[in-house]
């Protein structure tokens, strides 16, 4: 498989942010051994100064300064040594040298060294160190050595330095292209799984079995997308399923009931009776209209949702008024355990037509599924100020295996399938709870029945949820 443009420059920006910080690396290397031998070099220099000096004290100069120059070599007059240690007077005179070239010091680089008492300088070839040195008893000498700087082990040590850069430059390359090779060939290949998916075969999942196991990571990510957007489709299939099986319902038994009705040998009693039916049938779609009316308006528009402050014992009143009203059957009986030290505790901030909309919900399902049609609700506090509502039925309960699942859309349980209703009702409630931060726990009774707890949080009551 050959590399593409994009992995090539990716590669070479790699490359050179290694070949970077490598020279950065040896360059500093060079320059700390560069430095390290200068500082060698200028401690023999010191260490020759001070072996002339205790000459001096010891008063050991020869009768006369030695020579090993040949005269007749130019050459030699002026490179025949590596070092050297001269002593001058105060007057320039040479005492002695170790090393003596036919010609002193310059008189101006005397005059430096007695004016800063010590002083480093170069001469010719050399590297030189002067000092003005006193012996104790007002005696005054320039003391000065000299030396030719070995470069041969820093010479060597760039040698090095240059061929393992070169080694290690070729070697990151050549790892480098091999290694993106390899890791090009399990992302095509997964590219490849991705492209071949479709909408009609989405339960297919992208293989783990690649050369990289770093792509594990994306591909467990990539499968659990996929999880997602299938349980989005079958949610949508179940959903377009279950409307038509609930829209189809009431409008076939409207249609029926209207050919009845137009019929002429119909009895008058017969037809208010069929009216009612189809009176029933009506509500029950404008019901089903307006939960999925709130439940649209509740995923798309989050954004415009206002929040106010009202009580909450009073919208429980309302709620309960409001599903007396249009199902006389049902009792609905509220109960307040306990009150806030201060009345302003009752109030709570949220959407009011929401929250009510999920009290009505939650006992229209408790009134259904009792067989007495009653439900209990409980209105306390807790010992925070937090608002807790717990409604109570006497129905059949909620098996543990689906509680996870009522509150999908269009859900019916097996044992409560032949009682009329949307199955959209607890999904709703579900979404208005999260959208407040309100707190659900179910708990079923020994005997029969099902509690739903709502716990409102600290601040519902001050602040619109973070999301809104």
């Amino acid at each position: 498989m050959t590399m593409g443009y994009s992995h090539k420059k990716n590669l070479l920006r790699f490359l050179l942010i290694v070949v970077g910080v490598l020279g950065i690396a040896f360059l500093s290397i060079y320059f700390l051994f560069q430095l390290d031998l200068k500082r060698e070099f200028e401690q023999k220099l010191q260490a020759r100064i001070e072996m002339a000096s205790s000459m001096i004290v010891g008063n050991q100069f020869p009768t006369r300064p030695p020579s090993f120059i040949d005269e007749g070599n130019p050459l030699s007059l002026s490179y025949a040594y590596q070092e050297n240690v001269t002593v001058y007077d105060l007057h320039g005179n040479r005492l002695f040298a170790l090393n003596p070239s036919p010609a002193g010091l310059d008189p101006e680089l005397l005059n430096m060294i007695r004016l800063y008492r010590e002083y480093r300088f170069t001469h010719e070839h050399y590297e030189a160190l002067g000092v003005l040195w006193s012996n104790g008893i007002g005696d005054q000498y320039l003391i000065i050595a000299e030396a030719i700087p070995d470069q041969g082990d820093l010479v060597s040590l760039l040698i090095i330095l240059s061929v393992v850069f070169v080694c290690l430059v070729g070697m990151i390359l050549a790892g480098g292209w091999f290694f993106a090779e390899r890791t090009l060939s399990s992302v095509t290949d997964l590219s490849t799984q991705l492209q071949g998916l479709a909408p009609a075969d989405l339960g297919r999942r992208l293989s783990g079995d690649h050369q990289r196991k770093e792509l594990d990571g994306l591909v467990q990510t990539f499968n659990n997308l996929l999880d997602r957007i299938q349980d989005a489709f079958r949610v949508q299939k179940l959903f377009l399923a279950n409307m038509a099986h609930e829209m189809r319902n009431p409008l076939q038994g409207i249609l029926t009931d209207i050919q009845t009705v137009t019929d002429e040998n119909c009895a008058p009693e017969k037809r208010i009776q069929i009216l009612n039916e189809v009176l029933l049938d009506v509500r029950e779609l404008n019901e089903v209209a307006d939960k999925l009316m709130i439940l649209a308006r509740q995923e798309s528009e989050q954004s415009v949702i206002l929040f106010v402050p009202f009580r909450i014992d009073e919208l429980i009143w309302q709620a309960r008024a409001s599903l007396v009203k249009t199902n006389p059957q049902y009792q609905v009986l509220f109960e307040i355990a306990s009150l806030p030290e201060k009345e302003e505790g009752l109030v709570v901030h949220g959407n009011e037509l929401l929250i009510k909309t999920a009290f009505l919900n939650l006992m229209e399902n408790g009134c259904k599924f009792s067989p007495d049609h009653q439900v209990h609700i409980r209105l306390g506090f807790l010992e925070d100020g937090r608002a807790k509502v717990t409604i109570s039925d006497h129905g059949p309960g909620i098996p543990e295996s689906e509680r996870s699942r009522i509150f999908q859309p269009f859900y019916r349980s097996a044992q409560t399938a032949h009682i009329r209703g949307s199955g959209i009702g607890l999904a709703l409630v579900e979404g208005i709870l999260k959208l407040h931060h309100i707190q659900l726990s179910i708990q079923d009774h020994t005997g029969g029945g099902t509690s739903f707890m709502l716990t409102f949080p600290d601040g519902t009551s001050q602040d619109a949820p973070s999301d809104l």
